[in-house]
């Protein structure tokens, strides 16, 4: 039997901050299984951020379920949640510094010390995603924006959630690039039975996933089978 990772049933998700609370899409049905990978397209503005975000609890949902592992994520520490289900956002956090001091930030709290990677970890990671191992001693200031973010998803990668929720994470890349961070993902979900929920609106980027793609509506998800629709 196939394990469920991710699932939602019925979401309801509404824009933060308004009164009476405005609905921005509903109906949501989601089931990620082990070794999967789920693209979601979607126009702007329809709710495909605030999906990823209220997933892991930092958005807030209306109604219904968000399951991780057969379990409400509200009943998951949200530090032990966000450790689990990594979101990373289309503008992730980086600091000054070196890109090692970057990739090695979340292992100095308590919950990460016991994943911290080992310099060999590191090296392959840098390789998996495409970088340079001279590049582990650059500054982050002087990367571009897409070694920039490759930088953010191997932080994430080296964190080793159970499922990965990727909002636009190949915007800033050109297509050889982009076709390496897809092989390497996919890598890494096989490697032990991970997956991921992939947002994009490309549709050549949801091609190369290679899974049967959903489209973000006000009333829920549906099956994507119209690339005029995107945005």
């Amino acid at each position: 039997m196939v394990r469920s990772l991710l699932s939602t049933e019925n979401l309801e998700l509404a824009i933060p901050g308004t009164e009476p609370p405005e609905i921005i899409v509903r109906g949501i049905n989601i089931k990620l299984d082990a070794g999967k990978i789920i693209p979601v397209a979607g126009k702007s503005g329809v709710g495909k951020s605030s999906l990823l975000r209220a997933i892991v609890q930092l958005s807030s949902q209306m109604n219904g379920k968000i399951l991780f592992k057969g379990e409400p994520v509200s009943s998951y520490q949200p530090s032990k949640l966000r450790t689990e289900v990594i979101y990373l956002s289309q503008s992730p956090t980086l600091f000054p510094g070196s890109v090692e001091n970057n990739l090695l930030e979340p292992f100095k709290f308590k919950i990460n010390h016991n994943k911290t990677p080992s310099p060999k970890e590191i090296q392959e990671g840098l390789r998996l995603v495409g970088l340079d191992n001279g590049k582990l001693n650059a500054s982050m200031e002087g990367l571009s924006g897409g070694e920039a973010q490759r930088v953010a998803l191997l932080r994430a990668l080296l964190l080793k959630p159970s499922v990965l929720l990727l909002d636009e994470p190949t915007s800033g890349l050109d297509t050889e690039s982009i076709t390496h961070i897809i092989d390497s993902v996919k890598k890494w979900i096989d490697e032990d039975n991970r997956g991921a929920v992939w947002v994009a609106h490309d549709m050549n980027v949801i091609r190369q996933i290679g899974e049967i793609p959903l489209y973000l509506t006000p009333n829920g998800l549906v099956q994507a089978n119209n690339e005029s629709d995107n945005e």
